[in-house]
């Protein structure tokens, strides 16, 4: 086999020269189409990305006129500062119940090995369920519907030689 690229090809001979092209569409698959077709999300992490700063003056600029608005506590100080507000409640520890009886280290580990038995069951059937659906996709009908032909090369050439 020659490489056009590399070697030049003289006239009046022959070569056998193969031309390989890259197509998201000669391999469609379920997961591939998927990502052709969804939407590129644009990875932005908290605290970064595109900000409005006039939005954000205006929203801090009515809470502001808000927090003047609001009725002032009457039991405070005049020219004291507004009390500020209460913290979050803090979810709750659950404490073990001193009632309970004890697990043993063997009791322990069972229940260990078990919840793991539970979550590789659980990947196990998510799995079997991509599998499924990959299965189930049809290529020829998707690149079909989608509008043209389809022409699968490897099956419908007669002289096919690789």
């Amino acid at each position: 086999m020659v490489n056009p690229l590399v070697t030049d090809l003289k006239a009046g001979r022959s070569s056998l020269i193969c031309i390989r092209y890259n197509s998201a569409f000669r391999d469609l698959t379920l997961k591939r189409m998927e990502e052709l077709f969804k939407p590129k999300e644009v990875e932005t992490r908290p605290g970064l990305g595109v900000r409005n700063k006039k939005l954000e003056e205006r929203l801090k600029r009515e809470r502001d006129e808000a927090a003047k608005d609001a009725p002032a506590d009457p039991k405070a100080k005049p020219g004291a500062k507004a009390a500020p507000p209460a913290p979050a409640k803090k979810e709750e520890v659950k404490k073990p119940d001193p009632k309970a009886p004890k697990k043993t280290p063997q009791q322990e580990e069972e229940e260990r090995l078990e919840a793991e038995r539970i979550k590789k069951e659980a990947e196990d059937a998510e799995a079997a369920k991509l599998q499924a659906l990959e299965d189930a996709f049809d290529k020829h009908s998707e690149l079909k519907s989608m509008g043209g032909r389809v022409y699968d090369f490897d099956v419908e050439d007669p002289n096919k030689r690789t």
